[in-house]
């Protein structure tokens, strides 16, 4: 991570795309602070060098230019002199320095900017984002104090905006980053973005306060007000704790977790048959929604919301729990309303050691599949109400967790993966491994599931007592898997196996469970 010097700079970028049409601009939360955060939720931090971005997985073409004296150096922070920029950036780091303003132009669109930048004022000063679109018209702003630079906090702070709804309408905009009322040199030594359009379902405009890309982690053990979710950054940083409001300490623990269109966040109260619901800015609104331990499911583990209506009209809640042998539960799988009434429920053959449906996803809008901590994947067909052939009985572990459904990407517009990925693919936690299956073969088979799906990749991870969740990144090229006994989550590229970020949640331990806001699977 690097250290940031203050900064008085603007920052251009004008994304090549259709023209604008109503798209809503919005400050995601502040991020402050000297070397704390950085800006990869929005995409992975590039290097400033005049021509392109070269640490994306494919150079980002940006023409740089600027504004005012000095014009733009690229220098190294510590070196002093010509060449040399003073600031509070770690020794070393390539930056690009002096101009008062900078420019940049993106031959591909951006959705989504954040930059890390060091006013030289030393008495402090209000830094300013702006989002323009080809007219030079302003869209919107984002401001972010910072004080005076000396290694001192929130003197090296990153900032961003985004067009949140600029899948749907995708724009030709202009991001200056200033310094509002004084024309000082700056620096800047990293700039994050998400291409456009971005490269998986993008957060829904109405669910601003959640950031693209951060991760929510579930926690068996809660706290004395109700359960414990965690919302952290993509690199460990924390961000807020959500609590459900339901049971206390060790019979409070949460599981599933799932976002609906309109951004409010659902979480499965594993030990008291419950699903609360939080709002799109994070505040509790109902601690106990649906009840599924009154419905057949004493012990709610994963939770699936489908619905495209901003209104909620269409919106079904998915819940899936174990069996586990109790004579008042069911092998099921539960459908509520936006309300949390029961709408059906659907009866299906239990699986693994659990007897259940402990983790579900859809892997085709009317194909669920599910585990039940065994060696299997089953799937059951909603729209004809068939129980159809497993995917898959023979995973290598003796426990299947948290499984999840993943699309590739095909437009040029996004950073693909380095492999080719089926579509769909299927990612399931599996004890000591996370696992990468093919479903191709049992979808095209005739009749469908007449041949199994295929295990195609294995990841091995750092020793770890059981692989228990695991989530899909909305960048299409990582997951996040993470450890039941120490709540150690990992980033792992999906094509090459390798670690990305690694970090650690201590008071989420035992990890129940693990979902990204904008991932795929967070919202259908």
């Amino acid at each position: 991570m690097k250290q940031t010097p203050l900064l008085i700079a603007a920052l251009v970028l004008v994304a090549l795309s259709t023209a604008l049409a109503q798209n809503t601009i919005v400050c995601p939360n502040t991020r402050t602070g000297n070397d704390t955060v950085d800006w990869s939720q929005l995409g992975p931090p590039g290097t400033l060098i005049p021509g392109n971005l070269t640490a994306y997985a494919s150079p980002v073409p940006v023409t740089v230019s600027g504004s005012g004296s000095g014009g733009i150096q690229v220098l190294q922070e510590g070196l002093g002199g010509a060449g040399g920029f003073l600031g509070d950036f770690a020794i070393g780091d390539n930056l690009l320095g002096i101009t008062p303003r900078y420019f940049l132009q993106f031959s591909i669109g951006i959705s989504q900017v954040g930059a890390q930048v060091d006013p030289r004022y030393p008495l402090g000063a209000h830094v300013a984002i702006l989002a323009y679109d080809q007219n030079n018209n302003q869209l919107g702003s984002c401001t972010l104090k910072v004080v005076n630079e000396g290694l001192q906090n929130d003197s090296a702070p990153y900032i961003g905006i985004a067009e949140v709804d600029s899948y749907n309408n995708p724009v030709t905009g202009i991001y200056s980053i200033r310094v509002d009322g004084f024309d000082m040199p700056l620096a800047i030594n990293e700039l994050s973005l998400t291409t456009n359009p971005p490269c998986s379902p993008p957060p829904n405009t109405q669910a601003a306060s959640y950031l693209y890309g951060d991760v929510f982690g579930s926690s068996l053990n809660g706290l004395s007000g109700g359960g414990l979710v965690e919302e952290h950054m993509p690199n460990g940083t924390l961000v807020r704790s959500l609590i459900d409001g339901s049971g206390s300490g060790n019979s409070a623990g949460t599981t599933g977790t799932a976002f609906d269109v309109a951004g409010n966040f659902y979480v499965t109260n594993f030990q008291n048959g419950t699903v609360s619901q939080f709002d799109k800015t994070g505040t509790l609104i109902n601690a106990a929604l649906m009840t599924p331990g009154n419905d057949g499911l004493l012990f709610p583990e994963s939770i699936r919301a489908v619905g495209t209506q901003a209104n909620l009209s269409d919106l079904q809640l998915y819940v899936g729990g174990p069996n586990d042998g109790y004579p008042q539960n069911c092998s099921c799988i539960l459908v509520y309303n936006s309300a949390g009434i029961l709408q059906k429920t659907i009866n299906v053959a239990g699986a693994g050691t659990t007897n259940g449906t402990d983790w579900i996803d859809f892997l085709t809008p009317n194909i669920l599949i599910y585990t039940g901590q065994g060696t299997e994947i089953k799937a059951y067909d909603i729209t004809t109400n068939t129980q159809l052939p497993d995917l898959i009985n023979n995973l290598p572990a003796v426990a299947d967790y948290q499984v999840r459904v993943g699309h590739p990407f095909s437009s040029s517009s996004c950073v693909v993966p380095s492999c080719t990925l089926p579509d769909p693919y299927i990612l399931a936690a599996d004890t000591g491994q996370a696992l990468l299956v093919d479903p191709t073969p049992w979808l095209s088979a005739n009749p469908i599931g007449s041949v199994p799906a295929v295990l195609t990749t294995t990841y091995s991870l750092p020793p770890l007592a059981e692989d228990f969740a695991l989530a899909i990144d909305p960048d299409g090229i990582h997951f996040w898997t993470g450890d039941l006994g120490t709540a150690t989550v990992w980033q792992i590229n999906t094509c090459t196996g390798q670690v990305g970020y690694q970090w650690n949640a201590t008071r989420l331990v035992p990890l129940g469970g693990l979902t990204v806001w904008g991932g795929l699977g967070s919202v259908w």
